[in-house]
C-alpha cells in the first residue's frame, strides 16, 4: 500500500530504515505531503481493519491507494482554506480517569450493527475509587448508531437520577453526540430527542458535566452496549458487574493505560 503512494520520497530510507527509526523518519523527517500520506494511511488501514473484525457484512475495499489519495486531497485543501499547519499523527496514552470526591462518572455507549441496524445501548456508574455503583442494557430494535448513542445518554442520566446521584460526568466516545449535549448547534432527529429531555434532566441534578473519551477509556460501557444486542429483557438493571465486564473494571481501576495514534 505504502508502495502505491509513494511520491519522490528518497527510496534507501523508505526501505532501509527499521523499527522505531522507519516510523520516525516517515512521521517527521520526510519531506513534502509524504508525512501526510503516511500518517493517513496507517489510520485509515487501522479503521478498516476495526471494522473488519467489528462490523458485520464490511469488506475491505479494493482500491484503497484512491481512497486514501482522495482523503490527502481533502485534507490539503481544508489546510489551504483555513491556512492551519499539516497536522501530524501523535502517539497518545489513554486511560478511564475517576470522577473526583463527591461525583460520579456515568460512561455509556450505543451500538447498531448489520444490514438490520440492530441497536442497544448500556453504560455503568462509578464512584471516585473506580467502584462499581450501578449498570444498565437496553436493548433498542432498530436505529442508527447515532440515536442508540443518544438512547445511553439519556439512560444513563435517568439511571444516575434513579439512585439520587446529584453530581455526574457523562462521558462518551462519540464525539457528535458529546457536541450536541454542549452546543446543541447540530440539527436531526437525534437533536429533537436531546432538546426533548435535556432541559429537564439537567434540573434534577446539581452539577452535570458532559465530557470526551476515546474509545480504549470506554470499553466497559462498549462491552455493556454488546450485551444489550443478546439478552433476553428490553431492559436491565446491573447492581453487579456481568462477567464480560470485571477485566475491564479491574484495568481501568489499576489505571492500564493503552496507546493510540490521533492526528494533531
Amino acid at each position: 500500500m505504502l508502495q502505491e503512494l509513494k511520491h519522490g520520497i528518497i527510496e534507501s530510507e523508505f526501505t532501509n530504515l527499521g523499527g522505531r527509526d522507519w516510523l520516525e523518519w516517515n512521521l517527521e523527517k520526510s519531506n513534502g505531503d509524504w508525512k501526510l500520506i503516511f500518517g493517513l494511511t496507517c489510520w485509515m488501514l487501522w479503521n478498516w481493519r476495526n471494522n473488519c473484525c467489528f462490523e458485520e457484512g464490511f469488506s475491505m475495499p479494493k482500491n484503497r491507494a484512491r481512497i486514501i489519495g482522495g482523503y490527502v486531497e481533502n485534507v490539503k485543501r481544508a489546510q489551504l482554506e483555513f491556512g492551519r499547519a499539516a497536522t501530524v499523527p501523535r502517539e497518545v496514552q489513554i486511560r478511564w480517569v475517576a470522577p473526583p470526591d463527591g461525583w460520579v462518572k456515568v460512561n455509556i455507549d450505543g451500538v447498531s450493527k448489520g444490514e438490520r441496524r440492530l441497536a442497544g445501548c448500556g453504560g455503568l456508574i462509578r464512584g471516585s475509587q473506580g467502584e462499581w455503583l450501578c449498570g444498565f442494557t437496553r436493548k433498542l430494535g432498530s436505529c442508527s448508531a447515532i440515536k442508540a448513542e443518544v438512547w445511553a445518554v439519556l439512560s444513563g442520566m435517568e439511571l444516575a437520577f434513579h439512585y439520587k446521584f446529584d453530581k455526574i460526568i457523562v462521558e462518551s466516545d462519540c464525539t457528535a453526540v458529546v457536541s450536541l449535549l454542549t452546543d446543541l448547534q447540530n440539527v436531526g432527529t437525534a437533536k429533537s430527542m436531546l432538546l426533548k429531555h435535556r432541559g429537564s434532566f439537567l434540573r434534577k441534578f446539581s452539577n452535570v458535566v458532559f465530557s470526551h473519551v476515546y474509545r480504549e477509556g470506554n470499553f466497559c460501557a462498549d462491552s455493556l452496549a454488546n450485551l444489550s444486542l443478546v439478552q433476553e429483557e428490553y431492559k436491565a438493571i446491573l447492581l453487579n458487574p456481568p462477567q464480560s465486564v470485571i477485566r475491564y473494571l479491574y484495568r481501568d481501576c489499576l489505571g492500564i493505560v493503552y496507546p493510540r495514534v490521533i492526528l494533531i
